[in-house]
């Protein structure tokens, strides 16, 4: 059984996910994790991983020397999918934002699933897409991959309506395919920490930052968006401080640490530190302890609601899931944009998260129905991985 997405590359979120995946199909299949991390992954789990390709690094030369160079990889890529499905009786991509735009091209991890629906087309091996998170692509080659790719699975499900909703407009899935929830939120089911906000003996919010460089990703063309929203983090962090809370930051992936020291160090202020810590179980318990959850990434804000934490949302330019999962939790109205939001605003959002204890209420309610959600579910995932193609 073949497991694919974005694993091993240091972001905890993913790393969430692939948990969760491993804890249901590693019962009753023996699991092979596909992902760009793969030597990561085995080091970290001790799973079998493989990749199918390697880093193209950049040479000099023509551009149709560079192109020569991508397409011998991609290429290789395609056989090294149909040599690794001969091996696996089933391929999952699981959860994730599989599809989406941010820092992603149309040759990169689009065209390896793309790789592996068709090796498993070819091989008539059972191809699931579980729960993934999906955007609009804007190029046409993408939107071509990932139509071929849905074509060919066995089964499809999506975290969020907006995920369903993008996938119809590249005509890509069907009405009746299902919406879920992220397998993160599987975590609620096995004892995960559920705290009540309160806050314990010192007032404190957790913000959880991110690396940011913009929709492309890009250091080298996007560093004042990077630096405007460090700022923008250092003085919402300046105003809590002011409103007399301890703070605690923290990233969701390990390059959004180095944003974190920035902001402390810029601060010098012993009430703010960092926490390194870089495991979902550890996250969601520290975030047990909170008064309250500021947070940019998406999976961020699932350790908080796992953890029963108040939270606001800085949503991100690429994508509405911030603004999609605060509206499952029955909290729309406290997501903020990330290049836009205002410090005093932010924060009188986080005051009223912890003075709302209905609010806690509605967002324990949705995280218990996504469990339960996830838990059906997998009544039709065994089906279609048993079932393959005939």
């Amino acid at each position: 059984m073949g497991v694919a997405g974005l694993f091993g590359t240091g972001n905890f979120g993913n790393e969430a996910t692939l948990t969760a995946a491993l804890e249901r199909l590693g019962d009753e299949h023996e699991v092979v994790v596909i992902a760009e991390g793969a030597a990561r992954v085995h080091s970290d789990r001790g799973v079998p991983a493989v990749a199918l390709s390697t880093v193209v690094a950049p040479r000099p030369g023509s551009k149709w020397v560079r192109l020569a160079v991508l397409a011998r990889n991609r290429i290789g890529v395609l056989l090294r999918a149909m040599k690794v499905l001969g091996g696996l009786d089933a391929v999952v991509v699981a959860g994730t934002g599989t599809w989406e735009r941010y820092g992603a091209g149309p040759f990169a991890l689009t065209y390896e699933l793309w790789a592996l629906a068709l090796a498993a087309k070819v091989r008539r091996r059972p191809f699931l897409l579980w729960n993934i998170g999906v955007e609009v692509q804007d190029r046409v080659m993408a939107r071509w991959f990932i139509r071929r790719s849905a074509a060919w699975a066995d089964y499809r499900s999506f975290r969020d309506v907006e995920s369903l909703r993008a996938m119809r407009q590249m005509r890509a899935a069907l009405d009746s395919d299902p919406v879920v929830a992220d397998l993160a939120f599987g975590f609620a089911a096995d004892g995960a920490p559920s705290g009540s906000g309160g806050g314990g003996r010192e007032a404190t919010v957790i913000v959880g930052v991110m690396t940011y460089y913009g929709l492309a990703d890009d250091p080298k063309t996007n560093e004042d968006v990077q630096g405007s929203y460090r700022r923008g983090t250092t003085e919402l962090v300046r105003e809590l401080r002011r409103r007399d809370y301890g703070v605690v930051l923290v990233g969701g992936d390990e390059d959004d640490l180095r944003t974190a020291v920035d902001v402390r160090d810029s601060l010098a202020d012993d009430a703010v530190r960092v926490d390194t810590v870089g495991t979902v179980a550890g996250l969601t318990e520290l975030m047990t302890s909170a008064s309250a959850v500021v947070a940019l990434r998406y999976h961020s804000l699932v350790m908080g609601a796992l953890a029963g934490a108040p939270l606001v949302g800085i949503g991100i330019a690429y994508g509405q899931k911030q603004q999609s999962l605060m509206t499952m939790l029955g909290n729309p109205e406290r997501v903020r944009h990330v290049e836009s939001f205002q410090v005093n605003e932010v924060a009188d959002l986080v005051e009223d998260a912890i003075a709302d204890a209905a609010g806690r209420e509605r967002a324990a309610a949705a995280v218990a129905d996504a469990a339960a959600r996830l838990e059906e579910e997998w009544i039709h995932v065994r089906t279609a991985l048993r079932r393959g193609r005939g």
